[in-house]
């Protein structure tokens, strides 16, 4: 304890003895002073050292363009003590933009220099016709991302104009990318799709939005009905491109080095973007419940900074919940242990995670301190995320909190709004838009139901859940429609039978399929298979024939 608070007073000395900035007038943009007062009220002393020390190192090796260099930010330190940890020279635009979200994330006023000299180097980056990034490597669609969504997170907190301008022109090219009726991946409209690229691409246009900039609400309604087709709704578990496929890993020894299946990052990705939007579904308990059972540890095959920033920006809108609490602590004991506390590297992350190869020090010390802000930086589901607790909204809002967001589009047209009342009006276009979101995603998982939901009790609670949100719009009563159809299947109180034996089995598996226990593995294996004799053709039936083969 006494080292770690040695190299803590040094993180934060560093951290003031930087050189002389200056301090421009206060930002006074509503969204900057809500998230400043957020990291006021943040009380967590060693986790604010830990991140003043990784933003001073950020600031320490910003190039005088206002970029940083993915792979000579060493230029930057003495000649006779540079630091490593090298990415690889492709992704200075990616590594620029987390760098530029780090310090927003702070909310601090004397980053404002700084952060508008990013703003500018990244919006060099986007080509002027195309509003591309102008970038060879074929997963570019990230960088296009992020760089749209530092822009506008630096628009909207630092009311910076020509950031919105250039995030627009990346939000555009987004829309022309995307794959009609589904979702992004690396190459515009080839029909790939991915879980990873597409939750960049979803917080990239919830921040435009946020910012002022339009963006087409079936764009985000049919990108998460994409996300359905690849999750799992029994556990809630979210795969990379089809739903049995983990994350992505490198040929070769990377796999072995790093097994995709220590981590959760697909499904935090798939939960994150959900809640960008603030929406709601089913199986979030399960699918939240994944990610606390693959908490962050310090075991090198499990370190996934990747993964622990979706995890934690999945958590930070629940800030103060039991869940939240949880993944915070173990998130918190292991990057401040990991943190560098002397040399050149003080106040930064070696890069030795999952994709450490890829970005080096940089997007592993912009990534951690972005994932240790979350508690601020992310503003609570439940703090008038979308609907204010004030006149003339309360009711609206009453219905909101309900999940009755048919009925609270009803309500919200009944509403009466002064021709000169901006603020309550664009409360109405905020409430409109989710609501249009939600409904273009319904539209598209009605349409295509079988790929959301391939089994019958799946088909039976997404119908169920659409029904009771959206109705009574046309959607919502056709959700109603054919949710009647379904509970007319004979087969449907056998799947929802066998369904709650599975769940009521699925702890003791969890708990027990690594365990050495032989004799509480076999007391297991003859409930799952009582089950499968109990309830045969059903869906549990098959994922518990599988839990029996990981059993044995």
């Amino acid at each position: 304890m006494r080292q770690h608070c040695a190299g803590l007073v040094a993180l934060l000395a560093v951290a003031t003895t930087q050189p002389a900035q200056a301090v421009p007038p206060p930002t006074t943009t509503t969204a900057f002073r809500e998230r400043q007062q957020r990291r006021e009220a943040f009380r967590n002393e060693r986790v604010r050292g830990a991140v003043h020390g990784g933003t001073a190192w950020l600031l320490a090796h910003q190039d005088d363009d206002g970029g940083w260099d993915c792979d000579d930010f060493g230029k930057h330190d003495a000649a006779d003590a540079r630091c490593d940890g090298e990415g690889m020279a492709v992704y200075d635009i990616g590594v620029t933009s987390l760098a530029l979200l780090a310090l927003l994330a702070q909310a601090e006023p004397a980053h404002h220099d700084a952060c508008q000299k990013a703003a500018r180097w990244l919006a060099s980056a986007f080509d002027g016709n195309t509003g591309r990034v102008r970038s060879t490597w074929h997963d570019f669609i990230y960088e296009q991302a992020m760089a749209t969504l530092a822009l506008a997170e630096t628009a909207e907190l630092l009311d910076d104009a020509a950031a919105r301008t250039a995030a627009a022109r990346g939000m555009r090219y987004l829309e022309r990318h995307r794959n009609p009726g589904a979702a992004w991946r690396y190459q515009p409209r080839d029909g790939d799709n991915d879980t990873s690229a597409t939750s960049w691409c979803i917080a990239a246009a919830t921040a435009c939005r946020s910012a002022g900039i339009e963006v087409a609400p079936a764009d985000i309604g049919q990108a998460l009905a994409w996300i359905e087709t690849v999750t799992d709704q029994t556990t809630g578990r979210s795969g990379y491109s089809k739903r049995d496929v983990v994350s992505a890993r490198m040929p070769g020894e990377h796999s072995k080095r790093f097994p995709a299946d220590r981590g959760e990052a697909t499904t935090a990705a798939a939960i994150h973007a959900r809640r960008l939007v603030g929406l709601s579904v089913p199986y979030a308990n399960r699918a939240d419940y994944l990610l606390l059972a693959k908490p962050p540890v310090a075991d090198p095959p499990a370190i996934d900074f990747y993964y622990w920033l979706h995890g934690s920006q999945a958590f930070g809108v629940l800030t103060g919940s039991p869940s939240a609490k949880v993944w915070e602590s173990a998130l918190q004991k292991v990057l401040l242990g990991l943190q560098q506390t002397k040399g050149p590297a003080l106040g930064s992350w070696d890069p030795t995670d999952v994709w450490g190869v890829s970005g080096g020090r940089v997007y592993a010390t912009a990534a951690n301190v972005l994932a240790l802000s979350a508690p601020f930086r992310c503003r609570r589901l439940d703090e008038n995320f979308v609907v204010p607790d004030t006149p003339p909204w309360r009711r609206v809002h009453s219905i909101w909190n309900d999940g009755k967001y048919g009925v609270a589009s009803i309500e919200t047209a009944k509403v009466t709004i002064a021709a000169d009342d901006g603020g309550n009006a664009a409360v109405r276009a905020r409430i409109d838009w989710h609501i249009a979101v939600y409904v273009a995603r319904a539209e598209r998982l009605l349409a295509d139901l079988e790929a959301a939901a391939p089994d019958l009790l799946a088909r039976y609670e997404l119908l169920r859940a659409l029904a009771q949100d959206l109705a009574p719009l046309p959607v919502g009563a056709e959700a109603t429609r054919q949710l009647a159809a379904i509970e007319k299947e004979p087969m449907l109180r056998n799947e929802v039978q066998a369904s709650r034996e599975l769940d009521r089995l699925r702890d003791d598996y969890d708990a027990l399929v690594t365990s050495k226990n032989k004799s509480k593995r076999q007391q297991l294996r003859k409930q799952l298979e009582k089950l499968v004799e109990h309830f045969p053709d059903t869906a549990a039936s098959v994922k518990a024939i599988g839990m029996i083969e990981q059993l044995r």
